[in-house]
């Protein structure tokens, strides 16, 4: 048995080890530290970057629609004959203005029963078949006459043309040597106005922008008054943003 009297020194050694090994770990952890800051390098890299947009505007050459139809009735197989000859009828319309089977895509198809909650129990009181086809419309002109046709043939539901280049790269090509032609302005003026020389490329970054449409108001000379769905295509823009980043010499 340890005497009373050799306790406290003992314990009093134990924590004086204790707090040695606790400055020597924070010790080696901070010199680790600042060895792998020495390792990235011992100055940050000297540059700057420069950014520049493009912008091209364009006349869409082409349109997609979603057309629709929804048929209701009580009995499931005269529903699907009905909404089945609909959308025949419809498809073959669209064919007649040009379109091809290719631009003709079944968007969606569903059949589902219909109930009544009005009363205490749920009753069933038919059914709904909705359909829908994509068409791709190659000539912008036509979309109203697509739109009109489809309506007549039995479609009771058409949603907003979706308006698109169809060469769109030509027109990125475009908008980025825009860019670099604004991100070499600003480089002649840094060495020219700043005197900061410029050295090598160190990274080039591009964003695009893709297709955003424009729409303009149609004057009054301009509105259709006729019976056909008026449609205006406006312009699409075309956008690509370089960011250039160069060393300092």
């Amino acid at each position: 048995m340890i005497p009373d009297s050799l306790i406290a020194p003992v314990r009093f050694t134990l924590a004086l080890v204790a707090l040695f090994l606790c400055v020597s770990i924070a010790d080696t952890s901070i010199t680790m530290v600042q060895d792998a800051h020495k390792l990235k390098g011992e100055a940050p890299a000297r540059t700057v970057t420069l950014s520049g947009t493009g912008t091209v505007e364009a006349t869409p050459s082409e349109a997609s629609i979603i057309i629709s139809v929804v048929t209701e009735g009580e009995q499931q197989a005269s529903v699907q004959s009905e909404g089945n000859a609909t959308m025949t009828a419809v498809q073959t319309a669209v064919k007649e203005l040009g379109i091809e089977d290719a631009d003709i895509q079944t968007n969606g198809y569903s059949l589902n029963p219909q109930y009544d909650y009005t009363s205490s129990e749920r009753t069933a009181t038919g059914y709904e078949l909705s359909q829908s086809i994509e068409v791709t419309i190659r000539d912008v002109d036509t979309v109203s006459d697509v739109i009109d046709a489809a309506t007549a043939a039995g479609a009771n539901s058409v949603s907003t043309p979706q308006f698109s280049i169809e060469d769109e790269e030509v027109l990125k090509d475009e908008a980025r040597a825009k860019a670099a032609e604004a991100v070499a302005a600003q480089y002649a003026s840094y060495e020219n106005t700043l005197g900061v020389a410029l050295g090598d490329i160190v990274s080039i970054q591009e964003l695009s922008g893709g297709e955003t449409p424009i729409f303009y108001a149609l004057g009054a000379a301009e509105k259709d008054t006729s019976s056909s769905t008026p449609i205006a295509t406006g312009s699409n823009e075309v956008s690509v943003t370089l960011s250039v980043t160069y060393g300092l010499r």
